[in-house]
């Protein structure tokens, strides 16, 4: 089925970044090579040692600004999501560093973290397994309130009331328990309790992947009026690539742990100048048939365990030559190419269009 949220169809809401976005001069979030190193590990008797490492995450740069989108695309098993947690230290990272707000995240102790946290925030995939099934929606929106002390005691069902005003909710909401609410609507109260502390960045794990079609469009516009209203910074994970340009003001494509390219959503999704960019873009069935199929890759990701050397994606890409296998591309500007368009390929500014399938020399 044909995503009506790709290149080429009308964007709900208007599309495009939200109204009075101006770049800020400093990051609220900046990562600078960041890694995360799962452990494989062998017992014998009652030993155990470590004999190899899944590198889910390895060596990513990004920023993210005040009231920006960023989307985060890539493949089941690129580590997109494991990258999310280590930005909040739901998953501790291996190395590299994180700045929020001028700040070093990553040497917080549990109060200063604690503190922090209230500013950063996340919304996860499943939206019902992430509700406690106890607790009635007023009692979930009540306790981070409560707990963080964001309002005075006697205006929390009044400020519960305004938060499922906020994501669309009727006020009754409160009274029932998430089992009896549609996957849309359990959504939306996911959405309310990561708004509940007025933070600061919100990063939104798959939000929209479990979710019908229909639905979809209204959880991406309400992620748009909720930026709208409070200048939100968010990073928008997500597998479906006509949803990430309908939200996105930058788009970062990961393969392997690791960035690969990364630009103005529609400089990305017009020109993409990475041979794994162009291989999703063209695994993505559109309405009129402009996409060329054919530019499709073969064969299987690589083991994070064994990654290859120079090119991580050379093992599957069209147009790898010798240099590929040598040398490890770096993020960077290509040549010709405008500065915030950054590709992590030898050939960036050689590559066919995307009607062709020629190499590049």
């Amino acid at each position: 089925m044909c995503s009506p949220f790709f290149s080429g169809s009308p964007r709900i809401g208007g599309g495009g970044p939200p109204a009075g976005y101006n770049k800020p001069i400093m990051p609220l979030l900046e990562v600078q090579d960041l890694t995360k190193q799962f452990p494989i590990t062998r017992s014998t008797g009652p030993f155990t040692r470590v004999t190899d490492q899944v590198r889910a995450v390895d060596g990513v740069d990004l920023t993210l600004e005040a009231g920006e989108t960023l989307g985060l695309v890539g493949e089941s098993g690129c580590g997109k999501s494991t990258l999310g947690r280590c930005l909040l230290r739901l998953i501790e990272p291996t190395g590299g560093s994180v700045t929020f707000e001028g700040g070093d995240f990553l040497a917080l102790r549990p109060e200063p973290l604690r503190r922090t946290r209230r500013e950063m925030q996340i919304v996860f995939q499943d939206p019902f397994a992430s509700l406690n099934p106890r607790m009635s929606v007023g009692a979930i929106l009540e306790e981070p309130l409560r707990v963080h002390e964001i309002v005075p005691a006697k205006e929390v069902r009044a400020e519960v009331a305004r938060l499922l005003d906020q994501v669309g909710l009727p006020r009754t909401a409160a009274a029932r328990f998430p089992h009896e609410f549609s996957g849309g609507q359990r959504q939306r109260v996911g959405i309310a309790r990561a708004l509940s502390l007025r933070p600061k960045l919100i990063i939104a794990d798959e939000p929209v992947s479990a979710l019908d079609v229909s639905i979809r469009a209204q959880i991406l516009n309400l992620f748009r009026q909720v930026q709208a209203d409070t200048n939100v910074a968010l990073l928008f994970v997500a597998h479906d690539l006509g949803a990430v340009r309908q939200i996105s003001h930058r788009v970062a494509v990961m393969y392997l742990g690791k960035i690969v390219e990364t630009a103005p959503a529609d400089a990305l999704y017009d020109d993409p100048r990475h041979p794994y960019t162009r291989a999703l873009l063209a695994a993505v069935p559109s309405v009129d048939g402009t996409r060329a199929l054919s530019q499709k890759v073969e064969g299987d990701v690589p083991s994070p365990i064994d990654i290859p050397s120079g090119c991580r994606f050379r093992t599957r890409c069209p147009f790898a030559q010798e240099i590929c296998a040598q040398k490890e591309p770096a993020l960077a500007p290509f040549a010709g190419g405008p500065a915030a368009h950054l590709s992590a390929c030898h050939f960036a500014a050689m590559l066919p269009t995307l009607e062709t399938n020629t190499a590049p020399m």
